[in-house]
């Protein structure tokens, strides 16, 4: 190569470096770009997941998989389908009837009670199963008739309110699920109020066989609609089906029963959802097996092997007080045993004041037995004067047959009628915090281990009493009152009696007391008693709390002990014995008062 082609092709050091310096940093540059990207779809990729792991998937019990629906009919299969069922109906005509669908549920409801709870169905079913196609009439019926979307459904949830039962659409419904023979799910609501107008089980049945219905609301309204479906489905036979019939089919699967509260809330979609999973089946009166859990659900994320109870305040040995005259209360506790063993309770009412808290389970007849409601006020009452901490437990409502009856359960306002909890009580604020809810069957559980986690928080703090409210606990529950109405005598009696038994023998000879007599027909009385109190003496001073209640003294030789012990100040420390054969005489005693009428629980 020539001098002159060498300086065409030669490059000057400086323009080389500053070129290979452009490409160094222009590579770099578009790394970096490249890097953002790689980032921004990395961190995008991560809060899907993270977004996904927040929807509550209904997963299978056995692997943890989400739970995956059948595919639903489309196309030229959903032509045929609807062509089957409509035979006499021109095809131009068939993607009308229905126009919508199909899908895998149907929601039948009244719009003015259970237009929101069918909202939170549908919403919910659609996060825990994604693929599922939910029919609800104001999302889907697009201006058309919502009862023809029942052939195309593969269930039919029934939430059967007040005026599910006489609203025409709703009956028409129903009719045309049992006469087109489609699975259906009854939906209980168990708040009776005028502001959701539930029913229990046993009502729904009742009402199903009442020849009102019958007659008013089946015959009268659906004769002429069954006779257009003869014709239309080419069906000559077809008949009006009875009330018998509409319950084999509504009751032909467990009903659920609907709660607002999230965790009961958790159990009730997941036996809807259950419904929907091909091959399950809850047949009604058979047990039930579970198949799925809701991701997140309580069941499912607690463990109670791993639970820590918060270790107790000195001088405390036990979780809770339960009374034996507070109905339930026992089996609830042993409930809450077998989900938490360590769980302590006692059922001594002289171990209350060694209890983080005092069970107060409450049902329809916790406050309506009379002297058993007398008896367990009583140590309510001493429980508040303690400052013990009462936990309350509220059976609520459910809707199942005998349910109720079970449970006793009862709406919460129930307990601020007059027949009810004592006015002292709610004056003392009984009900000043939110009670714990507990449901049967299998939402039962669920509110056992929320009870649970509250109990191992421990926070049984000591609240003072109110001085106003002491003074009527005192007037309308005195001490003694209390002891009578809970069969039990405290500790303060028992210190109260060996003191007097230490006093009377100090002063007092079993000789001299007899010595000291006047009158033969006054010994022969009184000898038995203060002749078998210094006998025993030395037997009584070593008693515990529960020896000396179980001990044999009878009533008046208590309240004698009692009211002598209340007069021992008479006795001086300087005086002393009197000597064998002294004519020391006893002042004269007064009579015991008879028993005292049972106290005012609603003064």
């Amino acid at each position: 190569m020539s001098i002159e082609q060498r300086s065409d092709f030669a490059i000057e050091g400086l323009l080389l470096t500053i070129i290979f310096i452009g490409c160094v940093f222009g590579a770099l540059g578009f790394s970096a770009v490249l890097l953002i990207l790689q980032l921004k779809q990395d961190l995008r990729e991560r809060q899907d997941k993270a977004r996904a792991a927040r929807a509550r998937r209904l997963r299978l019990l056995k692997n943890g998989a989400e739970v995956l629906l059948d595919t639903l009919l489309s196309g030229a299969a959903k032509d045929e389908l609807l062509k089957k069922l409509h035979p006499n109906t021109p095809d131009s005509e068939l993607g009308l009837i229905p126009h919508a669908g199909p899908f895998h549920i149907f929601l039948s409801h009244n719009w003015q009670h259970g237009q929101s709870a069918m909202r939170i169905v549908k919403t919910r079913l659609r996060e825990l199963l994604p693929d599922v196609e939910v029919f609800l009439d104001v999302d889907n019926l697009g201006g058309g008739k919502d009862h023809p979307h029942i052939d195309v459904s593969n269930y039919v949830l029934c939430y059967c309110t007040r005026r599910w039962f006489t609203n025409l659409p709703c009956v028409r419904e129903i009719v045309r699920a049992v006469l087109r023979k489609k699975p259906c799910i009854a939906l209980l609501e168990p708040d009776t109020s005028d502001q959701y107008a539930g029913h229990t089980e046993t009502e729904a049945r009742r009402i199903l066989l009442s020849d009102d219905y019958i007659q008013g609301n089946i015959k009268t309204q659906m004769e002429k609609q069954v006779k257009d479906w003869r014709w239309e489905w080419d069906m000559p036979e077809l008949e009006i089906p009875s009330g018998q019939q509409i319950i084999d089919v509504l009751f032909a699967s467990a009903p659920v029963v609907w709660y607002r509260l999230s965790d009961p809330q958790d159990i009730s979609m997941r036996l809807i959802g259950e419904r929907l999973i091909p091959g399950f089946a809850h047949k009604y009166g058979e047990p039930y097996v579970q198949t799925a859990y809701v991701q997140d659900e309580l069941e499912q994320i607690f463990r109670g092997d791993k639970l820590e109870l918060a270790p107790f305040v000195e001088g405390r040995r036990f979780h809770l007080y339960v009374s034996e005259h507070n109905p339930g209360a026992r089996g609830v506790a042993e409930e809450l045993q077998r989900i938490a063993p360590g769980i302590k309770c006692t059922h001594d009412l002289q171990q209350l004041g060694e209890c983080e808290h005092m069970m107060v389970l409450l049902s329809e007849i916790t406050w309506t037995r009379g002297a058993a409601t007398t008896a367990f006020v009583s140590e309510v009452v001493e429980a508040t004067r303690m400052g013990v901490h009462r936990f309350l437990i509220h059976e609520i409502p459910g809707a199942r047959l005998v349910d109720k009856e079970a449970r006793h359960s009862c709406s919460f306002e129930r307990f601020f009628m007059e027949d009810t909890t004592p006015k002292l009580l709610v004056k003392a604020k009984i009900y000043g915090e939110i009670a714990m809810n507990l449901a049967g069957d299998e939402w039962r559980k669920a509110g056992l281990i929320k009870t649970v986690q509250k109990l191992a928080k421990g926070d049984g703090k000591r609240k003072p009493v109110d001085s106003e409210i002491q003074q009527e606990l005192d007037t309308h529950f005195p001490a003694s009152r209390q002891a009578r109405a809970g069969g039990a005598s405290s500790e303060a009696e028992l210190r109260s009696t060996r003191s007097l038994l230490q006093r009377e023998r100090s002063h007092l000879g079993q000789e001299s007391r007899r010595a000291s007599c006047s009158a033969p027909s006054r010994c022969t009385e009184r000898a038995p008693s203060s002749s078998r109190r210094f006998s025993d003496f030395a037997e009584f001073e070593q008693m515990n709390v529960d020896e000396f209640e179980q001990s044999d003294l009878t009533a008046r030789e208590r309240l004698e002990l009692k009211r002598a012990a209340n007069k021992r100040d008479s006795f001086t420390p300087n005086e002393t014995a009197a000597p064998t054969g002294s004519s020391m005489s006893l002042p004269p005693e007064a009579p015991l008062p008879p028993p005292a009428d049972e106290p005012d629980m609603n003064a």
